[in-house]
């Protein structure tokens, strides 16, 4: 009665154990759970917020790079205006606005090529001769526009875009790297694609081995289960159109949210085991109880055996009647 009592009362403690411990773990579970997904609901937010800003960015820099653009137009038609100009034309405004031109590169060269008078071009590094240079430049940064010729006095102007216009749109590409890079491509461990339009083209990713999505067929079967999720956001990056952020929870996420079955699994098995020891040691005791008791016996057994078989032996000496000398002979065997 008090073994049975005390193994009850042992199974109620080690039960409260388990559950007071499940208990405080998916608790806590919990709460770490609910503090990733407002991470996440954050980073959420701040995508479409980032991704706003970059399109009212996109189109404050389009407004600037318009001035910027009327500004090198009007620059070329000075120039023209100048080099067309009938006789007696006043050209004082023509040239305070060329003097002025403080943004718009511009090369001025002779008959042979050679560059007789430029601004706002970057002189050559250091080590590049400044023929090749500026030739160059001509060839790349100029070629857009075509050439304006003096052949009067043998001179070809070449210009350019804005300094500002060039500037702003390496501001505008920095802009777009930092946004996908820093804010779509994020830090808080969750796992992102980033397809173009089509949905046929990986433009960033994270978390997610993009190697085995080499078909469009497995990268649609990835997107789709990341959509069933949480649903998409579409972006707008200028100069390159519409794309799409899809994402899932985070590593933690998912951790935590089969963390208690996992537990609960660890310590079932602990009991498992702890059972199985503890019944292989109760019966190996048992199995010592039973051999020490079976050599006592067999020694309690010995001496009167071998002492009856002695008086048998000595009986059957004295000619004692056969007939009860076998059954005598008979119980010594069974014993």
């Amino acid at each position: 009665m008090h073994d049975t009592l005390s193994k009850r009362l042992l199974f109620l403690a080690a039960a409260a154990i388990v559950v007071v411990t499940l208990g405080y773990t998916q608790h806590l579970s919990s709460i770490i759970r609910e503090e990733e997904q407002r991470k996440v609901d954050l980073w959420v937010e701040a995508v479409k917020q980032r991704a706003e800003l970059v399109t009212y960015t996109q189109t404050l820099f389009e407004d600037l790079g318009a001035e910027e653009k009327k500004r090198a137009d009007r620059l070329a038609s000075a120039y023209r205006l100048i080099q067309e100009a009938p006789d007696g034309t006043d050209l004082t405004f023509a040239g305070d606005f060329l003097v002025n031109n403080n943004t718009v590169p511009v090369l001025i060269t002779n008959k042979a090529g050679d560059v007789v008078y430029k601004v706002n071009v970057d002189p050559p590094p250091a080590g590049v001769a400044e023929p090749a240079y500026y030739d160059s430049i001509r060839r790349t940064q100029m070629s857009r526009n075509p050439p304006i010729r003096f052949e009067e006095v043998g001179q070809t102007i070449y210009y350019a875009e804005s300094v500002r216009l060039r500037k702003l749109r390496e501001a505008m590409d920095e802009l777009i790297e930092s946004f996908i890079s820093e804010t779509v491509i994020n830090s808080a461990s969750v796992p992102v694609l980033l397809i173009d339009s089509t949905a046929t083209r990986v433009v960033k990713s994270q978390g997610i081995d993009v190697s085995k999505l080499d078909t469009p067929e497995k990268l649609q079967a990835r997107y789709m289960a990341m959509a069933e999720d949480n649903p998409p956001i579409p972006v707008y990056l200028p100069g390159e159109g519409w794309h799409i952020v899809f994402y899932e929870e985070s590593a933690v996420l998912t951790q935590l949210r089969y963390f208690p079955a996992v537990q609960l699994l660890l310590i079932a098995a602990f009991l498992l085991v702890a059972y199985l020891v503890f019944s292989a040691s109760r019966r190996a005791e048992q199995n010592r109880v039973w051999v020490g008791m079976a050599k006592e016996t067999a020694h309690q057994l010995g001496t009167p055996l071998s002492s009856l078989m002695a008086w048998s032996e000595l009986l059957a000496a004295k000619g004692v009647e056969k007939e009860a000398l076998q059954e005598m002979d008979k119980d010594l065997a069974r014993l």
